[in-house]
């Protein structure tokens, strides 16, 4: 161990002290030198000859320098540092060309690193629990309908698997996501909370800032006026950590104790939350009447040793004893295939919303091709100043360079501006995530978090290095190939050149046509997909809609029928004229969703008084929305038949229901649909209206598409906590906006208003299809102006190679328009075999994702011909600078070159 040491040490002096180490090692050789000198002296030969003999004897000098230089370690590291400075004045001779190659660097591995960030963060990790891979989502899956996806579970179902499995160490729950108000100096502020179990935290194995998670005991001592909140909102709370644990925050009018602090990128599953409050499960919430209430996200933390797999074969055998102790539910496990399943949790997106995984996926997918293109274009532009350095290579070739050293030299100036290229890449990230922000890719939870790590920076350096070395070993073994002593003799200068000659560099712009082609046509295909969406009829008028959402929290509304006939109700039709008072407000009414909101997805099986299903057959599972009278007319979705809810629809009278006009279409072929009657929840309900078909979810989420409308009038249990009232505005709609906030505000100063347009929910709603879209319509505009680029280089180079050969044509009797043809041609040749391979990418390409998008035909041959005429003139722009000055040839100069 002392002699590694001593030797490490001896090398780090050498490196970083080599003028003294220099010194001492010109001293030791003189000292040699002289010893031998004088050892022959004294032999009797002169002081000249006893020198001379002395030097033959020890050797040359400078060899035995380097031989020293070798055995420290550091002549390496000093030929390293020799060729980055070498690089460096290399970089700074062509500003212009540095600039465009760090730029083209940048651009390609920032976008790359911005797509990997995100796929990696919200679709193949997006929780970063520790020892995620263990952390399972629990609940039901229904195998006979064709969700597959793993459901939430009853409070009933819950307490049975927490007492039978043992496949878990831990099973927690988490009730739904809820708003509530946080008072604060006389203001009220709504926040998103979850109610949990207190096993989640020991699951997720968060840990805190400061305080501590509440337990069992502490739950009970202070009868659950506990709270646990994110650093985000301890910092709104106070400028230190240590003032808010221990102190007592007014949430829904009720004191709770925060005991602790956790860090702002935890969440829990599908929630994107500020605080967490227990979850106290009653004793009559597990009563059996309660087992189809399901509302609740099971989560669960594998035992050593059981795999998913296990797991799952467990809890399938598990609910058959659950049938045991439930039969009546016999039938519904008949007809759903239903069984209890778990799902890792980081998969457990992809399973649910498996489109934004796609959309995602097809964005790196986009980012990796343009790195792809971005690395052919460097390397073509490698290729030009290798090309143009071929009299240096064979001078220092022809005085004893070795080709190893050669391939250094150029590798570490390819390098160099990988390292630079790298380093802007971080520019172009955050520039990413700003755009990220545009997009509301914010929207979902974790991606506000998003930020540049460790790994994203790994990622960024491993892609670097890489590429680095992949794009310099062409060019460099090009150049190396070459007959470097005739091309001394020749003084690096030909008479004639051809394309033939720049097969490589040839084939760089080639597939960088071919590249950018493919990425326009699948441009091309998104934004027809996304057109044939947005010309789709969903059912609703987007412009001049507004939606405002009031909190009715039960603290201060009550939560019994009484106080909602007494309180919500009346509270409500305060809200609606006020906002039916404005000037500007044609029409407003109430409901407990926008169309097309990914939120308040409220379903329920239903059966029908004249239509028996089948054994085996899918019940028809509606989404659930309350309105009131007026709400149809406000958004501008029409009544097929039948009547608008009105004054009439009361607690006091027959429950009532609109239904959608699929619905009928499906289950009431010839049966008239008025009068009939649908029952769940064990309620009859009265058909008295059919509705136009209303696209209600995103179109990243699949579902039945029916719909069924209720009446607040005649129900207390729909989403009471809040309403959404709607209004359709005429004239400016930001300036209505701020008017009816402040009208609401006056009425209630205590609310908090959440304003959505119908157009930004929309937005949101197809954003599966847009995101795709958009990107793939800046990286295919991206990669058509990095092709050109490269066509530019390729034929600026032939020009400048030929310029002599040019010279001679024209002075023979040439034209400019011949020569201009001529090279034009060449141009339009790389050009076609460029659109004719992207062409044979992009046909099998567009059969594979033919399914995906079945609005369209992906195939369609007018895509590809409006692509082909858009990159042409693209190629030819970039041909057409360089070879105009190709017909500026002064004759007589060039010729006396």
């Amino acid at each position: 161990m002392t002699a590694w040491f001593k030797k490490i040490s001896l090398r780090l002096r050498s490196l970083f002290q080599s003028s003294q180490t220099r010194s001492e090692l010109d001293s030791e050789i003189d000292y040699h030198l002289e010893m031998l000198t004088q050892q022959h002296i004294e032999a009797g030969m002169s002081p000249d000859e006893a020198r001379s003999a002395a030097l033959r004897e020890f050797g040359h000098v400078d060899g035995v320098r380097e031989a020293c230089k070798e055995a420290w370690g550091i002549r390496i590291i000093e030929e390293f540092i020799m060729d980055l400075r070498d690089a460096a004045r290399q970089a700074l001779k062509h500003p212009g060309n540095t600039l465009a190659i760090i730029l083209t660097l940048g651009i390609c591995l920032g976008s790359n690193t911005t797509a990997l960030s995100f796929v990696d963060k919200l679709v193949s990790q997006p929780y970063d629990y520790q020892d995620a891979e263990k952390v399972v989502k629990v609940g039901k899956r229904l195998t006979k309908t064709g969700d597959n996806q793993v459901n939430v579970i009853s409070l009933p179902q819950y307490a049975f698997l927490k007492e039978h499995t043992a496949s878990f160490l831990e099973l927690g729950l988490i009730d739904d996501q809820r708003e509530i108000d946080l008072e604060r100096d006389g203001d009220t502020q709504r926040i998103n909370i979850d109610l949990i179990t207190p096993e989640v935290w020991d699951i997720t194995g968060v840990t805190t800032v400061s305080g501590h998670l509440f337990t069992p005991e502490e739950i009970k001592q202070n009868n659950g006026r506990v709270v646990v909140i994110n650093e985000k909102l301890a910092n709104q709370l106070s400028a230190t950590r240590s003032a808010v644990v221990g102190s007592s925050l007014q949430l829904d009018g009720e004191p709770y104790k925060v005991i602790g602090i956790v860090p702002t990128s935890f969440y829990l599953a599908y929630t994107k939350s500020s605080a967490w409050l227990p979850r106290i499960i009653e004793p009559q919430e597990l009563e059996s009447r309660e087992r189809h209430n399901h509302s609740w996200t099971g989560i669960a933390k594998l035992a050593p040793g059981v795999s998913v797999a296990q797991a799952e074969q467990r809890l399938n055998t598990l609910y058959q004893s659950y049938l045991d102790k439930y039969p009546q539910d016999r039938d519904e496990q008949e007809r759903n295939g239903t069984t209890f399943a778990c799902v890792k949790i980081n998969d457990s997106i992809n399973e649910t919303v498996p489109e934004i995984g796609i959309a995602f996926r097809s964005i790196q997918a986009a980012t990796l091709i343009i790195l792809l293109i971005g690395c052919l274009n460097v390397s073509g532009m490698f290729l030009v100043k290798a090309y143009s350095k071929v009299q240096e290579l064979a001078i220092r070739k022809s005085v004893g360079a070795t080709t190893f050293r050669l391939i250094r030299q150029l590798t570490t100036e390819v390098c160099l501006y990988f390292f630079l290229g790298s380093i802007l890449s971080l520019v172009f990230f955050r520039i990413g995530l700003w755009t990220a922000e545009l997009l509301y890719i914010t929207e979902i939870p974790w991606a506000g978090e998003m930020r540049m790590d460790f790994s994203s920076l790994a990622s960024t350096a491993a892609l670097a290095l890489g590429a680095a070395l992949l794009t310099s070993i062409l060019p460099i073994l090009s150049i190396l190939r070459r007959d470097l002593t005739k091309q001394t003799r020749s003084g690096g200068r030909t008479a004639t050149g051809s394309v033939s000659k720049h097969r490589l560099h040839s084939f760089f712009v080639i597939s960088q046509v071919a590249l950018s082609f493919v990425m326009l046509v699948l441009s091309g295909i998104l934004a027809h997909n996304l057109y044939q969406t947005l010309q789709k009829d969903i059912g609703f008028i987007k412009e001049q809609r507004v939606a405002f959402e009031v909190p009715q929290p039960n603290y201060r509304f009550g939560n019994d029928l009484e106080d909602y006939q007494k309180n919500v109700l009346p509270y409500q039709q305060r809200v609606l004229e006020a906002i039916r008072s404005q000037p500007g407000v044609v029409t407003a009414s109430a409901c407990n969703r926008v169309p097309t909101s990914p939120f308040h997805n409220s379903h329920n099986e239903i059966s029908m008084s004249h239509y028996e299903y089948q054994p085996g057959e899918k019940r028809a599972n509606c989404l659930r929305v309350a309105i009131l009278p007026g709400y149809f007319d406000t958004v501008g979705t029409r009544l097929r038949s039948g009547r608008d809810f009105a004054d009439i629809d009361t607690f006091d009278t027959d429950k009532v229901v609109i239904v959608s006009q699929n619905l009928i279409d499906r289950y009431y072929q010839n049966k008239e649909p008025l009068g009939s009657t649908i029952a769940f929840w064990g309620q009859t309900l009265r058909i008295v209206g059919v509705a136009e078909n209303v696209q209600d979810k995103p179109h990243f989420i699949t579902w039945d598409g029916y719909t069924i409308y209720l009446p607040y009038t005649q129900w207390d249990s729909l989403n009471r906590t809040y309403t959404t009232y709607v209004a359709h505005l005429r004239g400016d709609t930001q300036e209505q906006v701020a008017h009816i906030e402040q009208t609401l505000k006056s009425l209630d100063p205590n609310i908090t208003i959440k304003t959505e347009t119908f157009q930004e929910a929309f937005e949101v709603a197809t954003f599966a299809q847009r995101l795709p879209m958009l990107i793939s319509i800046f990286f295919g505009l991206l990669a058509l102006l990095l092709s050109g680029l490269g066509l530019y280089g390729l034929i600026s180079y032939i020009v400048a190679e030929r310029t002599k050969e040019l010279g001679i044509r024209m002075a023979f009797g040439a034209t400019p328009r011949q020569i201009l043809g001529k090279i034009l041609s060449n141009s339009g040749k790389l050009l076609t075999w460029g659109l004719l391979s992207g062409l044979g990418l992009a046909i099998p390409i567009t059969i594979a994702i033919n399914p995906v998008l079945d609005e369209i035909n992906t195939t369609n041959p007018i895509t590809f011909i409006v692509v082909v005429l858009f990159v042409l003139p693209i190629g030819i722009a970039a041909s057409l600078m360089p070879a105009s000055r190709a017909t500026r040839i002064d004759i007589a100069q060039n010729l006396r070159l």
